[in-house]
């Protein structure tokens, strides 16, 4: 047996015995143990109670990211939820192209804006004029700055959108994204989920800029992995958080390998 695949199997038996409903069905989804729709009542269940729809016709965006994400490991993101999400999001989508609560911040819409619209280029309903103005909002408020000193957010914003929707600012974004992610790898800024977490997202084994490529992050995860599955976490232990770190890890360990 492969050191991925023991891995993997680690990573199962550690959501199986601390993971909700929707956890447990995500990893038998991933490996293939279950069929896409086996998950669909958990998360609609999971969607209905993080008050993704909150009124009829409007939809939450960030209580809809991690529901998003979810479809799109899955390989679901064209199931009745994510068709749903996505047409709700494109009615909320600002005039500047942005997406997110009004009042928040500009680090914040572009997080959202960054994360969602790379979700939704994955659906060939959502219309081309939605993620064009989602690139422009992004590529405007885009600087080398935003993605220096290891800030994690912006980096995953940025590389997740522009690696999946074509942009003329695009590939310069990319260089820029490549060269941190690295950088906080090797530094261990970055761990190699959240490292792993963005080259999934980018639908990548690589990306412009950096010279880091999916068998070393494969071993990377292998060597962080605890002896009981999971992945640590740097900033606590919060048993939820620790779950879904590791199903971020298990997704990597699936589409890296």
């Amino acid at each position: 047996m492969s050191g991925t695949q023991t891995a993997r199997e680690r990573a199962v038996h550690f959501i199986a015995s601390h993971g909700d409903e929707v956890a447990r069905r995500r990893a038998a989804v991933l490996t293939g143990a279950e069929p896409p729709a086996n998950a669909d009542a958990a998360l609609a269940d999971w969607a209905e109670r993080a008050g993704v729809f909150p009124a009829a016709g409007g939809v939450d965006a960030l209580a809809a990211l991690p529901v998003l994400a979810a479809l799109a490991d899955l390989r679901a993101l064209e199931r009745p939820l994510g068709m749903r999400i996505a047409e709700a999001l494109a009615r909320t989508q600002a005039a500047d192209g942005s997406f997110g609560a009004a009042a928040s911040d500009d680090e914040e819409r572009v997080f959202a804006t960054g994360r969602l619209a790379g979700r939704l280029a994955g659906l060939r309903a959502v219309r081309q004029q939605v993620l064009d103005a989602a690139g422009d909002f992004l590529a405007s408020r885009f600087t080398p700055d935003r993605v220096a000193g290891f800030a994690w957010r912006p980096l995953a914003a940025y590389a997740g959108f522009f690696a999946n929707v074509a942009h003329e600012h695009g590939d310069e974004v990319l260089q820029w994204c490549g060269r941190e992610l690295e950088r906080g790898f090797r530094t261990r800024q970055f761990d190699a989920v959240q490292v792993a977490r963005i080259l999934v997202d980018c639908s990548a084994a690589a990306i412009p800029g950096a010279k880091l490529a999916a068998p070393e992050l494969l071993l990377a995860l292998q060597s962080e992995q605890a002896l009981d599955g999971s992945w640590p976490l740097a900033d606590g232990a919060d048993p939820e958080a620790r779950v879904r770190h590791t199903l971020d890890g298990l997704t990597a360990l699936v589409r890296l390998a």
